[in-house]
C-alpha cells in the first residue's frame, strides 16, 4: 500500500513538473550520435553492437495487448473527471499498469510464485516489481512500455501518450537509463532460459531425450550466469526458479543414460553412442558434479552415481575389442575427477520469434503442469 501511494505522489510531482516544461521553451534536440551503443558479450574483440532501442522496443511489444487495453480505459474516463483530477492521459495509464502489476506480483509471491505460472513472464515491469526495484525505474520501463509508435494510430489518448513518453524518455536520468539498460539485459536472457526449459520438457514429452537434456542443460548454464553477472540483487527473482527445471533435468538425465547404455550394450555403433556421451550426456554429468560438490547427498549425488554406476558395470562384461575400446573412452569421460567440472556457455543462444515469445508465459505454465503429471506418477 505504501508503494502505491509513493508511487502515485511521484507521478502528481512528475505531471506538475511537465506542466511547467511545456511552459517553457523546447531545447534543442540531442545529437543522434549522442547515445553510445550497448555492448553484448565479454570479450571486447567479439562484441555484438546492439542499439539502445532494441532491448526496450522488443519488451514493450511483448506488452503491446495489455498497453492497448489499459490506453482504452483511460480514453473512456470523462474530460471532466480528468481535469477535476489534475493528471495527464500518461499519468493515469502508467499508474494504472502499474497497480495491477504490483497487486499481480503481490498475489502471486503469496501463492507459490513460479510454482504453476510465473508473473514475470507478462511484461518487463512485471519482472522490475518482483525484484523490488525503485519508483525511478519503474517509471522510465512504463515509459518504454507506452512509447510505442504505433500506439498514435489509437486515437488521441494513444497519440497523447506515445508522444509524451518519448518527450520524457529523453530527460530521464542518465544512470537511471544504464541500469536499466542492463535489467533489459538481464530480462532477455531470463526469457531465453525459460524458452530452452520449456522445449526441453516438450522434448521429453515427444521422447526426444537427447534434444531435450540439451535443451535443458543449456537452460541452467544460463540462468547460472544470470544469477552471477549484473545487475546484482539479493532478493532471488532476477533468474528463473530451478525446481522445475532440476526436476525434468533429473528425469532426462535418467531416461537418456538408460537408453545410451542399451544402445552401446545392444547396438552395432558404439562409435556413435561415445559421440553422444560426450556431446549431451557429459555436459549434464558436469552439472550434477557441481550440484553435488556444493550440496553433497540428495538426488543430484544418487542419479550421479547411478548413471556412472551403470558405464562402471560394463567392466565385468565380455565386449569384442572395438566396443572395450570405445567403453574405455566413454568411462573416462563420465568417470572424472571430482574436481575437473566444466560448464560451458553456450556459444549461440536461440532467442524465441515474437510469435512464440507472446505465448511464454501459457508454455510455461502448461510445462509445470507437466512436470506436476510426472511427478505424481
Amino acid at each position: 500500500m505504501e508503494d502505491n501511494k509513493s508511487f502515485a505522489a511521484e507521478i502528481l510531482r512528475w505531471d506538475e513538473e511537465q506542466l511547467r516544461l511545456k511552459s517553457e521553451p523546447a531545447p534543442a534536440p540531442p545529437c543522434p550520435s549522442a547515445a553510445p551503443p550497448l555492448l553484448i558479450g565479454d570479450d571486447p574483440e567479439c562484441q555484438i553492437i546492439e542499439q539502445k532501442p532494441d532491448l526496450a522496443q522488443s519488451h514493450a511489444l511483448l506488452s503491446r495487448e495489455a498497453t492497448l487495453e489499459f490506453l482504452a480505459v483511460v480514453a473512456a474516463i470523462p474530460a471532466e473527471k480528468k481535469k477535476l483530477a489534475a493528471k495527464s492521459n500518461t499519468s493515469y495509464v502508467i499508474n494504472n499498469i502499474y497497480q495491477a502489476v504490483k497487486q499481480k506480483v503481490q498475489q502471486c509471491k503469496q501463492e507459490g510464485f513460479g510454482e504453476r505460472q510465473d508473473p514475470r513472464l507478462d511484461s518487463f515491469v512485471h519482472y522490475l516489481v518482483a525484484n523490488e526495484l525503485t519508483i525511478d525505474h519503474y517509471r522510465r520501463a512504463l515509459l518504454e512500455q507506452v512509447a510505442l509508435q504505433e500506439f498514435e494510430m489509437v486515437g488521441e489518448v494513444g497519440r497523447d501518450v506515445a508522444r509524451t513518453a518519448r518527450d520524457n524518455l529523453r530527460q530521464t536520468d542518465s544512470q537511471i537509463e544504464q541500469e536499466l539498460l542492463l535489467w533489459h539485459r538481464a530480462y532477455h536472457q531470463f526469457r531465453i532460459v525459460v524458452n530452452y526449459f520449456v522445449l526441453g520438457v516438450e522434448k521429453y514429452t515427444e521422447n526426444v531425450l537427447e534434444e531435450s537434456l540439451a535443451l535443458l542443460t543449456v537452460s541452467y548454464v544460463v540462468n547460472e550466469k544470470i544469477t552471477d553477472d549484473p545487475p546484482h540483487t539479493q532478493n532471488g527473482f532476477k533468474a528463473m526458479f530451478k525446481r522445475g527445471l532440476i526436476k525434468h533435468f533429473h528425469l532426462a538425465v535418467e531416461s537418456l543414460n538408460t537408453r545410451l547404455v542399451e544402445q552401446f550394450e545392444t547396438g552395432s555403433d558404439p562409435g556413435s553412442v561415445a559421440s553422444r556421451v560426450a556431446s549431451t550426456l557429459v555436459p549434464a554429468i558436469h552439472i550434477l558434479q557441481a550440484r553435488t560438490n556444493k550440496v553433497p547427498g540428495g538426488r543430484d549425488a544418487a542419479l550421479l552415481e547411478e548413471v556412472r554406476g551403470r558405464w562402471c558395470a560394463m567392466i565385468e562384461q565380455p565386449l569384442p575389442d572395438r566396443k572395450r575400446d570405445y567403453w574405455g573412452t566413454i568411462f573416462n569421460t563420465v568417470v572424472p575427477d571430482d574436481n575437473s567440472v566444466v560448464m560451458t556457455q553456450p556459444p549461440n543462444l536461440r532467442y524465441p520469434k515474437l510469435a512464440d515469445d507472446l505465448k511464454l508465459g501459457q508454455r510455461y505454465k502448461s510445462a509445470m503442469q507437466r512436470i506436476m503429471r510426472e511427478t505424481d506418477k
